[in-house]
């Protein structure tokens, strides 16, 4: 009985291996997949919501040479999809591990089909006598290396040249090892690592300046979470520098509601910001004066406070909507706008919005640009449209038609025919653009929000093709936000269908 067992056990695929496990302890930049399952049933729960998805999974699949719609095919494989999965950097090296389940079937789904399908060309011949692994020359001379270096682990790596595979695969095999720390929020799949962005030399003198902001954020992590409800993308810099990140310029202190909450939720895309003018005001007047000239340009030339009064007028909070096409009158799709000035005037509904710092201010900042505009042959009519006071501005020179208004201590100036969404949302009768912050003050640094409902609808009224909308129309909103705090940067990118 007691040979009998014994005889099994040796005969039984070796149990899954943890890949996480196997990290070398050098390692710094890595992705983990903690649970393949985890991963494929939550973006197989995205993808069913997708039109047209599984196109593009059936693509894919063909390239790998496995159908990966289905666990039970990844299985047959050799891949254990209880198991998890990890990719990182190492020298000149990259390495992909996974739990596998057969040793041979693994082998056999790179050998037959993951290899083919990288352009590699196997050269069984050159495989260093006693080593157990399997070898294939990659376009550009590049060595593809896989097999098993330990029991229940799959391996590959990709090396600069095939000479150097029997000290690589070797060195890696016997690598100390010591699993990475996963960031807070690990999802489905996280990554570390470490990098420094580059910034165009273009740039300037600004490149200066925004150096000392970017160069320090060197230790990244991120991770992605997927399920039927969308998709979430978090990436945090970690401040690398001395003390804290230089926020001076950025992150106004809370004052009021944010811009959006004076948007209506269906508006099609909202940028908005949060910076400190009296950062640029207190900076010495040379350099000032340098960067700023003594009045900014505003509506038509008309004429805005000296540049210092208006950095002392403003709180620092601005946004920019596009809330959708024009709604004053048709608009032609097959013909290109001739100008940004065409764009903003009759192609689309558009909308700037800024806080100002004394809401008891801004009434009379609005009066003398309207004054002003009436001295260069516009029409303006005083309006007011529920909490929204101001100028209705109107010239034929080109066509264009404007409302000039203030609310609270936010002034905007929007197309005249999108005020009555933003009545509506001041009366409660239609919703704001987001959902709140989580904390008061949270709001982020830089974001965009974009939400696909109104401009669906008004492609297809103007003979879009349905494919195109239908994709569109599946996706409820999508967010991109990058905050500025005392230990870095935050950035999330989050999709909802």
């Amino acid at each position: 009985m007691t040979a009998a067992a014994a005889a099994y056990l040796a005969l039984r695929p070796p149990a899954p291996a943890d890949a996480r496990s196997f990290i070398p302890a050098d390692v710094r930049t890595a992705v983990v997949v903690p649970s393949l399952s985890a991963l494929h049933g939550g973006v197989s729960d995205l993808l069913v919501q997708v039109e047209g998805a599984s196109g593009a999974i059936a693509l894919a699949s063909a390239q790998v040479g496995v159908d990966l719609s289905s666990l039970e095919e990844l299985e047959n494989k050799g891949v254990a999809t209880e198991g998890s999965l990890v990719a990182y950097l190492r020298g000149d090296a990259t390495v992909l591990q996974v739990s596998i389940n057969s040793r041979s079937d693994f082998l056999a789904l790179i050998r037959e089909h993951a290899a083919p399908g990288l352009g590699a060309s196997l050269v069984p011949e050159l495989v260093p006598s006693g080593m157990d692994l399997e070898m294939a020359e990659l376009p550009m001379g590049l060595g593809l290396l896989w097999g098993s270096m330990h029991s229940g682990l799959g391996t590959v790596m990709i090396i600069p040249s095939l000479s150097s595979a029997q000290e690589s695969w070797s060195e890696l095999a016997q690598a100390p090892v010591a699993p990475l720390a996963p960031p807070a929020a690990s999802g489905l799949v996280w990554a570390m690592g470490d990098f420094t962005p580059a910034l165009p030399a273009g740039l300037g003198p600004a490149r200066v300046v925004l150096s000392s902001y970017v160069s320090p954020l060197s230790r990244w992590t991120g991770s992605l979470t997927a399920d039927a409800d969308g998709l979430r993308v978090t990436v945090d810099g970690d401040w690398q520098g001395s003390g804290t990140p230089p926020l001076s310029f950025f992150n106004a202190p809370s004052q009021g509601k944010a811009i959006r909450a004076y948007v209506p939720q269906a508006t099609t895309a909202l940028v908005t910001g949060r910076w400190r003018p009296e950062a640029i005001s207190s900076m010495p007047a040379w350099i000032r004066s340098a960067a700023l000239p003594e009045r900014l340009p505003g509506l038509a030339g008309a004429s805005l406070p000296p540049t210092r009064e208006l950095l002392e007028l403003l709180h620092g909070d601005v946004g920019f909507a596009v809330f959708g096409l024009s709604k004053a009158g048709s608009v032609d799709l097959t013909r290109m706008p001739g100008s940004v000035t065409e764009i903003m005037t009759r192609l689309l509904g558009v909308g700037f919005f800024i806080r100002a710092s004394q809401g008891d201010r801004v009434a009379g900042v609005l009066a003398s640009v309207a004054e002003a505009l009436v001295a260069r042959g516009w029409q303006v009519t005083p309006i007011k449209k529920g909490p929204w006071i101001g100028f209705d501005l109107y010239t034929t020179r080109p066509q264009q038609r404007w409302a000039l208004v203030a609310r609270d201590d936010v002034a905007a100036l929007v197309t005249a025919s999108e005020l009555p969404g933003l009545v509506e949302v001041a009366k409660g009768s239609a919703l704001a653009h987001g959902s709140p912050a989580p904390t008061e003050g949270s709001e982020p640094t830089v974001a965009l929000h974009l939400s696909f409902e109104r401009i669906a609808r008004e492609l297809a009224s103007r003979g879009v093709p349905p494919y195109f909308l239908t994709m569109l129309s599946g996706i409820e909103r999508a967010h991109l936000e990058a905050s500025l705090h005392d230990k870095g940067l935050k950035v999330a990118v989050e999709v909802g269908l």
